[in-house]
């Protein structure tokens, strides 16, 4: 029985994971890959169908199930993660400074960083606008934190459009 648990657990979080794949690929991918992926993972199913009948009690089951999908959707999301293309995003932040060092704080620290910015200020006293751009994951982190350090609202848009 153990072994009939183990080779359970590792075909469910397979399956999960190919599920997971497939939902996120019916979203962002093409209908070819989203075609192909659906199949694969439905034709795996089956095995993981043969191992759900099997006779252990329903109780590990369950708890298998359970398991197996936090295991495979995180496993799944880790690895789109890791895979994820770097994308031009521009933030667009409202900075409220009440004295001039906070933005030149900001302004430094994206300098240094090598991260293109324009700073706009507005018709209110001390509050700017910053169109930031973001070329990597590294550069998002580092203007996320600076944003959380200004108490900065934003808005973040993805520039996927083509010429």
């Amino acid at each position: 029985m153990g072994k009939l648990i183990i080779t359970y657990l590792i075909f469910q979080t397979i399956y999960v994971v190919l599920n997971t794949l497939t939902s996120i690929f019916k979203v962002k991918s093409g209908k070819m890959i989203a075609s192909l992926s659906s199949a694969i993972c439905y034709a795996f199913y089956v095995y993981v169908l043969i191992f759900t009948m099997a006779d252990f009690p329903d109780y590990i089951k369950a708890g298998l199930t359970a398991i197996t999908n936090f295991v495979g959707v995180y496993v799944s999301m880790y690895i789109l993660e890791k895979f994820k293309k770097d994308k031009l995003w521009q933030i667009v932040a409202t900075v409220k400074a009440n004295d001039i060092g906070l933005t030149f704080s900001l302004d430094s620290v994206l300098i240094e960083n090598d991260i293109a910015f324009t700073c706009i200020p507005t018709s209110k006293p001390n509050e700017y606008i910053y169109n930031i751009y973001s070329k990597s994951q590294k550069d998002s982190k580092i203007i996320k934190n600076l944003l959380e350090i200004h108490s900065a609202k934003y808005v973040i848009n993805e520039q996927g459009a083509k010429l």
